[in-house]
């Protein structure tokens, strides 16, 4: 599975932490990202996230590819990066740590700041009668594969196959073909 912006068209990068930049894609007439998706609460998210992507050792659009590669189902992402640092950036997950359980916790309470809020009469007409009511959260779901490993692994690592090594990346910039890694 390929997954096609895995930033949310640089939200999960630190952009947005203090709102939308004039240079911005939110800030552009065009394109998929609209100044109004940029809310106060989706910025204190992003902030959050980012505090714990720092305490990680990482950057915020680190943290969210590793994210996404936990599953296994995942073979590549997508990303538009406008200079080689993030390109950089990006590549440098495959060298990081995986997920504690106690992050992947802090993350998904982080994350469920962006639910919306059922209305009274829509929770009252939703809600499972008390015999059939499950203690499941979000986090107590196994997810259907078990991460994909990346990088150095806190788990046994003779249950982990090894990965590749890393693949050279060529990138064209002012008609040079340069290479980052």
């Amino acid at each position: 599975m390929i997954v096609f912006c895995p930033l949310a068209q640089g939200l999960l990068t630190d952009r947005y932490l203090k709102g939308i930049p004039s240079d911005s894609r939110a800030a552009s007439v065009t394109g998929f990202l609209k100044s109004d998706r940029v809310t106060p609460q989706l910025v204190s998210v992003l902030q959050e996230l980012n505090t714990l992507a720092q305490e990680r050792g990482q950057t915020l659009a680190r943290m969210a590819l590793g994210w996404i590669l936990r599953d296994r189902r995942i073979t590549s992402l997508l990303i538009g990066a406008s200079r080689v640092e993030q390109i950089e950036d990006c590549c440098a997950v495959q060298h990081d740590e995986l997920f504690t359980a106690e992050e992947l916790r802090r993350i998904e309470s982080i994350l469920l700041k962006l639910q919306p809020k059922a209305s009274p009469a829509v929770a009252s007409v939703k809600a499972p009668s008390s015999a059939s009511k499950s203690t499941a959260t979000p986090s107590s779901i196994p997810p259907t594969l078990p991460p994909k490993p990346h990088g150095k692994s806190n788990s046994n690592p003779s249950s982990l196959p090894p990965l590749p090594p890393p693949t050279r990346i060529k990138l064209r910039s002012n008609n040079r073909v340069t290479s980052p890694l």
